[in-house]
Formats: structure tokens, sequence, C-alpha cells
């Protein structure tokens, strides 16, 4: 049976999508965000989150939540559950962003990713962003270098 998926923004009211990301933000990250923190950030509107659901479920497969301020953007939080990882919805929400911000005229697109992190980081190559420098030490838990990556929309 082939999979189907929708991508849609959340808004300040969303309902238990904010509980659920946090749920996959624990077993996702080791600084994983709150529920009242996703919940805070949905409150600005230059942040965004738009998640990718199961069709069948309405579960949440995968999120992407980026904030875009005056001319730039930076990517705060992707994530696809371990399950879904390798059939392309890091690349769809990586494109989502990148059509938000084309829209909106901003110039570029920051992140962080762990140095450890190939996959992201190939993730993030194939979508047009380049390494611009090293955050010695930045994540815990382990401890690991961020490498900066930026994209010129």
């Amino acid at each position: 049976m082939k999979e189907s998926f929708n991508v849609k923004r959340l808004c300040e009211n969303a309902g238990n999508e904010a509980e659920e990301i946090a749920t996959l933000e624990k077993e996702i990250f080791s600084d994983a965000w709150s529920e009242a923190s996703v919940r805070e950030t949905l409150k600005r509107d230059y942040n965004y989150i738009y998640i990718c659901c199961d069709n069948l479920t309405g579960n949440i497969k995968g999120y992407i939540i980026f904030s875009i301020v005056c001319d730039e953007a930076e990517l705060l939080r992707l994530a696809v559950r371990h399950d879904m990882r390798g059939r392309g919805l890091g690349e769809i929400l990586v494109g989502i962003m990148v059509d938000e911000v084309k829209k909106k005229g901003t110039a570029d697109i920051l992140l962080e990713v762990r140095k450890g992190n190939a996959p992201a980081i190939n993730l993030y190559k194939k979508q047009g962003f380049y390494e611009i420098g090293v955050r010695k030490n930045y994540y815990k838990n382990p401890d690991e270098d961020a490498v900066i990556m930026k994209r010129i929309s």
C-alpha cells in the first residue's frame, strides 16, 4: 500500500499537534523542546511550523520549525520519525521552508547541524546549503561541534 501524506502549517491554536511534536522531540533530540516551548514558538508570527502527517492516521511523521526575521531565516528544528527516514520527508519539509523564504523575499537561510549528522548535512547540501563555519562544542549529550550552513535564496 502506497503511503500518502499531507503537509500543513500549524497556527497558534494548534490542538494536540504541539504535544505530538514534543513527544517526537524527546525521541529524536537530546535537547528536546517541551510542549510549552512549541506552543510559545507558535505565538510569534515570524515563526513557522509545518508538519507532515499520514493521511490515514493523522499522525505526525515529521516537522520543520523555522523563523523569518527581516532579511534572514533560520532553521530551528527539522525532525523525521526514525521509521520514516529515507523516504524524502526531510527534503519535502526543507523545500517548503525554502519556498516560504522566497515568498517573503528573504535573502539567506542559516542553520546549525551536528558535525556527525552526515545524512542531515547531505540533505542540506542537496538543497543548496553550504558550510560557512563551525561552533566548537555547541551541542551537549553528547558533546559535539555544530556545522553552520547557509543558503542564499
